[in-house]
Parts: structure tokens; C-alpha cells; sequence
């Protein structure tokens, strides 16, 4: 999902520059501040998406370390 909202964001950012550099958009603002609100839009889920991994991946390790399963860079044994 994280490379989808890159992507998004990307695509977004070089259309923002395209119509900014336009010759037809430079007066009527209101189409580059809708894309600037997807691009911020887009930001924003993608940081919360972010945020509940890093809180996803946190409670894991601790869960992990509170057993006392899990050694730092233990490999299992074969």
C-alpha cells in the first residue's frame, strides 16, 4: 500500500509542476490548490499508514522481548 501512496504522490507532485508551469493555469489557481490538497491528503495517510505499522511492529518486539522468546540477532537453530 506504502509504494501505491508513493506512487500517488509522485504522480501528483509532477502533475502540480506541469499545471504550474502552464501557460493556461497561471491566473485560475483553484486547480492547482485541488491537487495540492490530494498531494497533502495523500501525505496524510500515508503517515498514518506508516504510524500504525511502526506501532504494529513496537507491540510485536515488545510482546516478543516481554516472553524472553526472542534474542537480537539470534538465528534458529538447524
Amino acid at each position: 500500500m506504502r509504494q501505491n501512496v508513493f506512487k500517488a504522490v509522485e504522480y501528483y507532485r509532477k502533475q502540480l509542476a506541469s499545471i504550474e508551469k502552464s501557460v493556461l493555469f497561471r491566473t485560475p489557481t483553484e486547480r492547482i490548490n485541488q491537487y495540492r490538497q490530494t498531494v497533502d491528503e495523500l501525505k496524510r495517510n500515508m503517515v498514518a499508514e506508516i504510524t500504525h505499522l511502526v506501532t504494529l511492529q513496537r507491540k510485536s518486539v515488545q510482546a516478543h522481548g516481554q516472553a524472553g522468546r526472542v534474542k537480537p540477532f539470534s538465528h534458529p537453530q538447524t
